[in-house]
């Protein structure tokens, strides 16, 4: 039972960003999406842009709603000892509609989703009201965000299951409740503060303790450069426990601008070290990660480290080889406890907004360990998968 509430937690939603082609373009996040901040659901340009130049359905040439419907197909290398098979991961439609639009760019949007699907449930997703002010000279208006929205922690991709949002408890599916602004500095740097409840509500009130959770997001993406670079940090007070913190550090390189456009494609990288993180609030072991990983000894909670690194290689509009790379450290003075994976795969693109990810995944361990009633945990596990994403 516990790995099937883990299999639905880390599997039931992604986050839809895609970096590298904010990366490429020399783009802010917000021009693709509803977000100041990236990810999420996409306006009328990111739907367009995120097709690769294939054809997609007139339908989505709209900004005022989004839809997302995602399968998967996962077959571990024990399926006995663990779920597997077909399932609905997300059934999401939103919508994006305006309030009040006003002089110089000006507007109030009010953004809602609701999710619908056997793994995640039913209920609201993103729900929020967005206010965005034009400023001078800047290429994107500040904006003010209010409401349920997931964190801008770290580096956003498709990759919800990377072993680093585990780590920092922040998988792309943890919808917190509070306000947050963010504005360019210049018309290369950009910046998101956001203040929530906490940092694992979930967007409901804070239980007992008086809590409250903290991030804070650098990116620079110069325009004159092949890179971009970022910088984040978490912090949650908690009342008699360890107080969680975390900082990511990542970056991301443009293969097109490199070699000028004789190789296309992107690297990206994070590494993220937190603090406090796999307690809870009780001063136990996070039951998510230990669920996962089945940790041989348990972490004491003072330092873990983590990887994601990422590899696209656009073979032609339509074929996208992959590669993606995790490592975790749940304690770094136990080094029993360490975890790799290894995943390879392709991205076609049939119409535009129609994408089938086929990816096969090798997982390292410094040493097997074995969950309750001889069952081997999901991060222990070689893998095949499958996952059929279809957008609106």
């Amino acid at each position: 039972m516990a790995v099937l509430i883990l299999f639905t937690a880390f599997c039931s939603q992604t986050s839809y960003a895609r970096p590298e082609y904010a990366l490429q373009e020399k783009l802010n996040c917000a021009a693709c999406h509803v977000t100041a901040w990236g990810g999420g659901p996409r306006t009328t340009y990111g739907k367009v842009y995120g097709s690769h130049e294939n054809k997609i359905s007139k339908m989505s040439e709209s900004d005022l709603y989004y839809g997302d419907l995602r399968m998967i197909a996962y077959r571990p290398t024990h399926p006995s000892k663990t779920q597997s098979g077909f399932a609905l991961m997300t059934a999401a439609p939103t919508a994006n509609l305006p309030v009040y639009q006003g002089a110089a760019n000006s507007e109030m949007r009010l953004v809602y989703t609701l999710n619908s699907s056997p793994l995640g449930g039913t209920y609201a997703r993103e729900a929020y009201l967005s206010w965005q002010a034009q400023t001078a000279g800047a290429d994107v208006p500040a904006r003010l965000t209010l409401g349920r929205f997931y964190l801008p922690f770290g580096i956003l991709t498709d990759e919800h299951r990377a072993y680093t949002r585990m780590q920092s408890r922040m998988p792309l599916e943890n919808y917190e409740m509070g306000a947050a602004l963010s504005a360019n500095l210049s018309t290369d740097l950009h910046f998101d503060l956001a203040l929530v409840n906490d940092l694992e509500s979930g967007g409901t009130f804070s239980n007992r303790n008086v809590t409250w959770g903290g991030v804070l997001n650098f990116r620079a993406n110069p325009s004159t450069l092949p890179f971009f670079i970022g910088l984040s940090g978490s912090y949650g007070h908690v009342l008699n426990t360890p107080e969680p913190y975390a900082i990511s550090s990542h970056a991301g390189i443009s293969l097109d601008r490199i070699t000028g456009s004789k190789l296309s494609g992107s690297l990206l990288l994070e590494r993220v070290d937190a603090w406090n993180q796999p307690q809870d609030r009780s001063g136990s072991i996070h039951p998510s990660l230990n669920t996962f990983f089945q940790l041989n000894s348990s972490p004491r909670g003072q330092h873990s480290v983590g990887y994601f690194s990422q590899a696209k290689f656009n073979m032609s509009n339509r074929w996208v080889l992959l590669y993606r790379f995790d490592y975790l450290k749940p304690d770094s003075q136990l080094p029993e406890n360490t975890f790799a994976r290894h995943g390879i795969g392709f991205e076609i693109f049939l119409p535009g907004n129609l994408i089938i990810d086929l990816r096969a995944e090798k997982a390292v361990v410094a040493s097997k360990p074995a969950g309750p009633d001889g069952e081997e945990p999901l991060g222990a596990q070689n893998a095949l998968l499958a996952m059929i994403r279809c957008w609106i």
